[in-house]
């Protein structure tokens, strides 16, 4: 009886047989050493199953696994410098605040130093500061009188805010108002500046002669416009700088200027459009729109006074004087020996 021998398959060495895993391998059943069986487990094995790295079947998404790894890396590495950028933001507005409270501590001693010995009850008068208690609406507040328009619009302004809180209390306010204003405008205006430098701006900013004269003879509108001037300068610094609401902010500067009247007006306006309209290479179309706007405002803002006010300079200036100021009058009230 012959014997029958099982036919065998062998591989060239480099080759892949199907279902192999490891080259140079067999089918199943083969008896060539170093052969594995389907589902084999071995290192860079293909079959169904296993779980090396580029394992899986044509469009499996396995390789683009340290794409995705490296995308989600970097979404995360930009939202912590985001994060950080937020909190180094907070933590800048935080120390800022607290350098303008420090900045602001010795102008509000001096503000105190002048307002507190006038907070007795009643009114301050002193020569042009004259507030009352209701005070009448009247055509003089529009500059629809016979004089120049040179309370417009303050004492409308006024005689609106004596409608809500007592005359004395609006005097106070107000002046307070003005002073603090004022400080706290050169303390923002040189927000660059070290604190130190900031504390004496808006100290002699403050405490100097001039405010010290307006307050005696009670030219508030003035100081009014006084107390505008560092906000105005910003704002116009700011639109040469293309900060954004700067125009905003500068008109509202002009805004309050404004209520003081012509004078103070008309000086805190020049101020901010010559700042703005100072010749800068390369901007200056930018320049003119924005001063244009700004020049637009200080129209508006200004009419009270400017719209009935310039055919009556003339004539004030050309009236006779009243009949109890001529020399005349005078000799005849002497009293005779």
């Amino acid at each position: 009886m012959s014997r029958v021998t099982r036919p065998r398959r062998i591989t060239v060495p480099g080759t892949r047989a199907s279902g192999s895993a490891v080259p140079g391998t067999s089918v199943p059943g083969s008896d060539v050493p170093g052969s594995d069986p389907r589902g084999s487990d071995a290192p860079g094995s293909d079959a169904p199953g296993s779980d090396a790295p580029g394992s899986g079947p044509p469009g499996s998404d396995a390789p683009r696994s340290d794409a995705a790894g490296t995308s989600s890396r970097g979404t995360s590495s930009r939202g912590t410098s985001s994060r950080g950028t937020r909190v180094r933001g907070i933590i800048a507005r935080g120390t800022s605040s607290r350098g303008t409270i420090a900045a602001l501590a010795v102008p509000a001693g001096l503000v105190a130093a002048i307002i507190v010995p006038l907070l007795r009850p009643g009114y301050v008068l002193s020569y042009d500061m004259v507030f009352v208690p209701r005070q009448p609406f009247t055509g003089a507040m529009f500059g629809l009188g016979g004089g120049v328009a040179r309370a417009v619009p303050s004492d409308f302004v006024v005689a609106l805010l004596a409608r809500i809180a007592p005359g004395d209390v609006v005097e106070k306010v107000v002046l307070a108002a003005i002073l603090l204003g004022a400080a706290y405008g050169v303390v923002r205006l040189l927000r660059d500046a070290p604190t130190l430098a900031r504390v004496a701006a808006a100290s002699f900013y403050l405490w100097n002669a001039y405010v010290y004269e307006r307050l005696v003879l009670g030219h508030w509108a003035v100081l009014l416009g006084y107390a505008a001037l560092p906000w105005a300068v910003a704002g116009a610094l700011g639109v040469r700088q293309g900060r954004p609401r700067a125009v905003r902010h500068t008109a509202l500067a002009v805004a309050v200027a404004a209520i003081g009247g012509y004078g103070s007006g008309v000086v805190v306006a020049a101020v901010a459009v010559l700042l703005v309209l100072w010749p800068e290479p390369g901007r200056m179309r930018h320049a003119l729109q924005r001063s244009a706007l700004i020049l637009g405002s200080v129209l508006v803002l200004n009419a009270p006074w400017l719209v009935p006010s310039p055919g009556r300079w003339g004539a004030a200036a050309m009236a006779s004087p009243p009949a109890a100021a001529t020399p005349s009058a005078v000799a005849a009230r002497r009293p005779s020996r």
